[in-house]
């Protein structure tokens, strides 16, 4: 039988940091809302820990193609619709602009090349501090092959990179 720290995890909110720090449970943190809102999320969960080990989880949308512009194309429509929903942003489609690269900034995505991919997880992984992250890599409006493939290049393309420098236990 497993301790509920190992197998209970709290999605962040209001209140839920200190709950979860105060017994040992792992915080999730939503893909959605802004970054100063995720890192004051985690620091006080880190604070409510009082130095017992704890564990942080981001969600976030992550889609891997092989091109930019074949990436930024089969997910188009999900931006769209996330663009609406999460932001209340009518986005113009438009994947070559200014805007298009603020909503996606908004939507705490990531949407490119291997190499994109491994930048913006390190660098997240860098700001947050985080122990675990949670890739969504299908939503409405995508094709599943689209997304079987996105999975595929995650697996073989981007995770050995990421797993490179981690220390061995």
């Amino acid at each position: 039988m497993q301790p509920a720290q190992q197998i209970i995890w709290l999605a962040a909110g209001n209140s839920t940091p200190e709950v979860a720090g105060r017994y040992g449970y792992g915080l999730l943190i939503p893909r959605v809302g802004p970054a100063t809102r995720h890192q004051e999320m985690i620091t006080r969960y880190r604070e409510a820990l009082e130095g017992k080990p704890g564990l942080v989880s981001l969600l976030r949308f992550v889609y891997v193609a092989e091109s930019e512009q074949e990436a930024r194309e089969q997910t188009r429509e999900t931006v769209a619709r996330y663009a609406r929903h999460d932001c209340r942003i009518d986005w113009d489609g438009r994947t070559d602009n200014k805007e298009y690269f603020e909503l996606i900034h908004r939507l705490n995505a990531v949407i490119g090349t291997p190499d994109q991919i491994v930048e913006q997880l390190t660098a997240w992984q860098q700001e947050y501090g985080f122990e675990e992250i949670m890739c969504q890599l299908y939503a409405a409006g995508m094709q599943h092959e689209d997304s079987l493939r996105s999975l595929e290049l995650l697996g073989h393309e981007v995770l050995p990179r990421l797993l490179q420098d981690q220390p061995r236990m």
